[in-house]
């Protein structure tokens, strides 16, 4: 059954959209954007005093790991 034309039901019969305006034709075009919320991935974090450190005190770690193999 087929719903009749009243002012509630315009707003989601509005008319056809254009979407060239949704598939990025725009200035970010290689920008890669996630298939679920068409979020932009930030492929570089910035990184903290903290973060810095932390990542110096893994490598040095891996590093006596992989020297303590042999």
């Amino acid at each position: 059954m087929r719903e009749l034309y009243t002012e509630e039901n315009s707003e989601r019969t509005s008319g056809p959209v254009q979407l060239s305006k949704f598939l990025g034709r725009d200035k970010d075009e290689g920008v890669q954007r996630s298939a679920i919320s068409g979020k932009k991935i930030m492929m570089k974090l910035e990184k903290s005093k903290e973060d810095k450190q932390a990542e110096s005190k893994r490598n040095e770690l891996l590093k006596f790991l992989n020297a303590s193999y042999d």
